[in-house]
């Protein structure tokens, strides 16, 4: 997984996947699923994905382990379900945190200038216009942009 991570490490900077996804994982013992699941879910965050769900399995049936196989069963439905509906109701609507982010990043690759590689990504992609609130048009009204403003203000007051 650290492999497959590291190779799209430059989607990092220029996000590219802005689709809904589910984070998955596996295994033989409940000791550590929490954990993967947030290890997992941060660099399809940052490569432009929204989790829809996240799901941790435990493939272990063994009676100590409390795993009856109905109870997994339920849990892999009931993701599937969430995520079919994700992927049917289209591109996903970025949270006002994503748009404040989006936001707080926007003025310092600006600031670095053509030299930079993602100055031109950024620039090829209309990022850098005032009206540009997140990589796409987030359909958000006037109430979400301005708290996205806000945000971005308060976060860099808080660094």
């Amino acid at each position: 997984m650290k492999n497959f991570i590291d190779r799209f490490a430059y989607v990092c900077h220029h996000p590219l996947f802005f689709k809904n996804t589910m984070v998955l994982t596996s295994s033989g013992i409940n000791y550590g699923l929490r954990l993967m699941l947030m290890s997992f879910s941060i660099a399809p965050r940052v490569w432009g994905f929204k989790i829809v769900h996240s799901l941790g399995v435990v493939t272990n049936e063994h009676p100590d382990f409390d795993t009856p196989v109905e109870k997994t069963n339920e849990k892999v439905n009931d993701a599937a379900k969430k995520f079919y509906d994700a992927l049917v109701a289209g591109r996903p609507k970025p949270s006002i945190f994503s748009m404040a982010s989006f936001l707080s990043v926007k003025p310092s690759l600006k600031k670095v200038g053509p030299e930079y590689f993602d100055y031109h990504y950024w620039k090829d992609h209309d990022w850098f216009e005032n009206d540009a609130y997140y990589y796409y048009d987030p359909e958000a009204n006037f109430v979400r942009k301005a708290l996205a403003k806000i945000f971005n203000v308060v976060k860099k007051h808080d660094s």
